[in-house]
């Protein structure tokens, strides 16, 4: 069983460690079932248009501030009602408190997220709130991603009747 899972990513390193990740983890089997698209998010949709996808998992999509209101109503929009958002991405506090230099991230803090922007940005989407909280936790990610992260964890529901 599993997933078609579409892999967007804008780097090429990202793409290749996402199916080396799908292959060591899941076999050939899964990785068949995953389809790297090297593409920047701000500007890619879905090949099945809005009301298209179950779920978007966005994993340490790092971007600009002044993107990502687009990018989030772009994911609305994608969302199958009832299709869910899952966000982990790193906390302005992870340059900070100096959590950076051993689990990486962005120079730059202002591409990181807190909570109350996805709740502000999601609010009054058609949508609830499933989980959200703002954690420091472990990473263990690889060499460049290993020690304490400060992270934003959301999970979100289009609603049914979108």
């Amino acid at each position: 069983a599993g997933h078609r899972v579409i892999a967007v990513d804008f780097s090429q390193a990202g793409l290749d460690k996402t199916m080396a990740l799908v292959a060591a983890r899941g076999g050939g089997s899964a990785a068949a079932l995953v389809k790297p698209v090297l593409a920047d998010m701000t500007a890619w949709s879905p090949p099945g248009g809005p009301g298209s996808v179950d779920a978007v998992v966005l994993s340490f999509c790092h971007m600009r501030a002044d993107d990502r209101p687009k990018v989030m109503a772009a994911v609305v929009e994608w969302l199958k009602p009832g299709g869910l958002l899952i966000q982990e991405v790193f906390h302005p506090n992870q340059v900070h408190k100096g959590y950076r230099e051993t689990s990486g991230g962005p120079h730059d803090p202002t591409m990181m997220v807190e909570l109350k922007e996805l709740r502000e940005q999601l609010g009054d989407k058609g949508g609830e709130e499933l989980e959200g909280e703002e954690l420091e936790y472990v990473l263990e990610e690889g060499k460049l991603h290993s020690g304490m992260g400060s992270v934003t964890r959301y999970v979100w529901r289009k609603d049914a009747a979108s």
